[in-house]
């Protein structure tokens, strides 16, 4: 079975300026070293092997990154948002036709990230589940972003 993973790298990088003025968050260094390339190092290292990544700020360098790279060995696809920035849940339903497989199992990440959590865990704990749509892993932090369901839980 494939194990995919949906990268968001979209966003405009507001918090990471002046470094997101000329080139896109994906592609700031952290320990000289992309937040994009570590990202695909861990999901390569955790064995996932089909990745779809969300581009809309300076999209073709993150494209041009991808192809230098030669995608890093795995199948890589682009959910191209040149034309609008859709935010998380949006961002997510327009890589849907991307995403969807027999499995249709696949992890969501933030490029912008950092962290030496076992994605392993997430393979396991989605797999162990009772049929749960999602398995969330968040901060409780203050925000006025926030995915919207209708009454149905399906995401709007």
């Amino acid at each position: 079975m494939a194990k995919r993973a949906f990268i968001l790298a979209a966003g405009l990088g507001t918090r990471l300026k002046p470094l997101t003025d000329r080139m896109p968050k994906a592609l700031v260094p952290v320990g000289g070293v992309p937040l994009l390339e570590q990202l695909f190092i861990r999901l390569k290292d955790a064995e996932y092997d089909e990745i779809v990544v969300n581009v809309h700020h300076f999209a073709d360098m993150i494209e041009d990154f991808l192809a230098e790279k030669g995608n890093f060995g795995l199948s890589v696809k682009i959910s191209d948002e040149r034309d609008i920035l859709r935010e998380t849940g949006g961002a997510i339903r327009h890589a849907a036709p991307l995403l969807q497989s027999p499995e249709d199992r696949f992890l969501v990440h933030n490029v912008d990230i950092l962290s030496d959590l076992d994605l392993e865990w997430f393979d396991a704990q989605f797999a162990a589940g009772q049929g749960q749509l999602a398995d969330l892993l968040v901060t409780d932090r203050k925000t006025s972003r926030y995915l919207l369901f209708d009454d149905s839980m399906r995401l709007v």
